[in-house]
Order: C-alpha cells, then structure tokens, then sequence
C-alpha cells in the first residue's frame, strides 16, 4: 500500500500535528513493514519514513519553512493564492505517485482521486473562533466545509471531537468518522531515571542540576503554545495567589513557542510582578520534556478547549500529578486521574495548586492514577486503528 501524507506538519520546530504525523507513521511501519509511506512537502514528496535520521529532537528546534509558510498563509495577498498554489502543487506530485490513498494530517484535504482520510484534532475554529486569527477561521469555513463530501474517512482523536464534529457537519454521516485516540511514547515518556540513575518503577523525578535539567524540580509545568485557549492568564492569576514562599521553591514554567495572541500573557506576567519564579521555554525537544515533566511537582492545563489533552497524558505517563480544567475532551481522556477545577475559577485554581503541592498523599494518588490512566494510550493503538480505516478502504 502506497499512502501520501501531508508532511508539512514534519517540518521543525515540529509542533502537536507535527508529533502525531512522526509517531504515527513509526507505529504503522512497525505494525507495517510494506505500507510506503510518503510526504508531501510544497517543492517535493518525500519517500519513506526513517525514525534513526528523522529523530524526534530535531522537530523540535529553530525557525523552518513550516514557520515562514505559518506567516504567509495568514497574511494578504497569501489568503487567496497560497492554498490553490498548494492544491495545485499537491495535485501534480500526487497524479505522479500511482498513490493507493491520501492521509491529509491538517484539516483540509486537497484534490485526490482516491480514498482520502484525514485527521480532525479539534473544532475549535468552528466552535472557539475568537481564538484563531480571522484570516485562519475564514480559510478553515471557506475550505473545510466544502470539501468535506470528497473525505471517506474522518479519524477525530476522541469522542468529543467525533460528536462535534458531526454536530458541526450534519451532512457528514456518522459511519464516515472513527475515533482513533492518541498515544504516548512509552519508551520515552515514563517514570523511570535517566541511565545509570534509578530502577524502572521509581516514582520519584530526576535529580535537578541546572546544567542538565532543562526545568527546575519542583516546577510547575505548563505545556502547549502559548494562545487564548489555552487560558493562561488564569493560570498566572492563579499562581500569583499562591505564598510567596512556595512560589520560590515551586516556579511556574511555561514550555511552548508564542502563538497568536500570546501578548496578554506576557502582559499578565509583567503586572503580577513574578520575576524569577516564572519561566519560559520556547522548545524543548522530546527527551528533554520527558525530563522536565519527571521533575516537576504537578503539571497544571486550565484550558478552555482541547480535542484530546496529549500534554497532561505524558506527564501521567512519567508520575506527574495533573491538575486540569474541567471541559469535555479533558473529562474523557483523563479520567478521574487528574484533579479537575472549573475551568475559569481563579481561587479553586490556587486552592487546588496549593492542595497538590502541600498533600504528598493527594500528590501520591494522583500519580499512581495518573500512571494507570497513560498506560491506556499507546502510538500502536493507534496505528492499529489507522490501518484498519486504509484497509477498509483500500480492499
């Protein structure tokens, strides 16, 4: 089977799409060894999939096309030619391939003449537009809906997102959308020492050193761009309530690169005077988040809206206490393992922060549910699940 993917999303500083479309396509190989995977980027298809070279890391590092294409799209006159240059170009390297299906990992699928997937992660554009730029929200309505009759299969990554996006889309009919969850990294995303410094079990985070850790232990954890939706105003609001003592031993760290609107954030921090006990990190790459979510005290998401939640999953996965804002998708991906708060309530947001780092046998609880809730996600699952939507429609 020969399959084109979209492989702009591979392109560094890899973000969350970037991610999914490189464990994916590892797991399917492994589950696959004959699946030809192939990407298309705007000036060629890339063939093959090859994790020793194409390492994980190196998604995650430094300015790329996939940041310059980012600004252009959203910008006069890049509105209105970009996307047909992209159909277009699309269309050439795909009529050339003799391709047996098309995955297209960003919401909008280009012309194909064969069976087309795609991956659906959120509907925030439908549903939280004022979170997106306009030029973004006008090109998802004015290219999303009218090609979604041309998509054979929708793989939304969980039910939440499948309900709305049947909600949002009635004339798509519900036998076309599978719910294929996301996974973690096991091997890397676990509670376990790096080499040579613990046993695998150990429950405890890495020793902290600031030559090697790329966070303070003890850290208050953030993980996702820095947006609207992912409420992080609150978040500091709620952080500066805290005793300045236990801020100092427990500093609030910010990983993730700017996104739109990231201002007010910034702003936020400045007016709430917090110095030193906030921290920014624009990338890490994957082993270094790996260790920067085993040395912090609790990883904290008070997002207003997500699809799935990939970010608190891997910091269960390495024995971190999570504490999360209470919305649907969340709800649904981590269970009763994380401590839930309502989504825009400073003082439960502080109160709660304040719980998980003061009571080990809270902290302990979370972690041990945190840990039994992970090990449900896995890369393979969701291959496994992928494949069977190709082979479906593929014969």
């Amino acid at each position: 089977m020969r399959v084109i993917y979209n492989g702009i999303p591979l392109l560094p500083p890899r973000t969350g799409v970037g991610r999914y479309v490189a464990h994916l396509c590892s797991a399917l190989l492994d589950l696959e060894p004959a699946l030809e995977s192939h990407f298309f980027l705007p000036l060629s298809v890339r063939r093959g999939w090859q994790p020793a070279s194409d390492s994980l890391d190196e998604g995650s590092r430094g300015p790329s096309l996939r940041l310059l294409l980012q600004r252009l799209v959203f910008t006069q006159p890049f509105t209105r030619l970009y996307p047909p240059a992209l159909d277009a170009m699309f269309r050439v390297r795909a009529a050339g391939g003799k391709y047996d299906l098309y995955h297209e990992t960003n919401y909008v699928p280009r012309p194909f003449h064969g069976p087309t997937v795609v991956t659906v992660y959120d509907l925030s554009l439908a549903l939280y537009p004022e979170t997106h730029p306009a030029a973004r929200v006008y090109l998802f309505r004015r290219d999303f809906a009218r090609r979604v009759a041309r998509v054979d299969r929708f793989l939304a990554i969980s039910q939440v997102v499948r309900d709305e996006l049947l909600d949002a889309f009635p004339e798509i009919e519900p036998e076309r959308v599978r719910v294929t969850p996301l996974g973690v990294d096991h091997e890397l995303f676990r509670p376990v020492k790096a080499a040579g410094e613990g046993v695998a079990g150990d429950l405890s985070p890495a020793p902290h050193t600031a030559a090697t850790e790329p966070v303070p232990r003890g850290a208050i954890l953030f993980v996702g761009s820095i947006e609207p939706r992912k409420n992080l105003v609150l978040l500091l609001e709620a952080y500066a309530g805290l005793p300045f003592e236990l801020r100092r031993a427990h500093p609030l760290v910010l990983v993730g690169p700017p996104g739109w609107k990231s201002s007010p954030v910034h702003d936020c921090a400045r007016r709430l005077r917090l110095g030193n006990t906030l921290l920014r990190r624009s990338f890490l790459s994957d082993r270094d988040l790996a260790r920067a979510y085993r040395s912090a005290a609790v990883f904290a998401y008070p997002s207003i809206y997500e699809g799935f939640g990939l970010p608190p999953v891997e910091a269960m996965a390495c024995g971190t206490p999570v504490v999360c804002s209470d919305i649907p998708a969340l709800v649904e991906t981590l269970g009763e393992a994380a401590l839930r708060l309502p989504v825009n309530d400073r003082e439960a947001w502080t109160t709660g922060l304040r719980e998980v780092l003061d009571n080990e046998d809270l902290g302990r609880t979370l972690r041990q549910r945190g840990l039994e809730r992970a090990r449900v996600f896995t890369w393979r699952a969701c291959a496994r699940a992928t494949l069977g939507t190709y082979r479906d429609l593929t014969g």
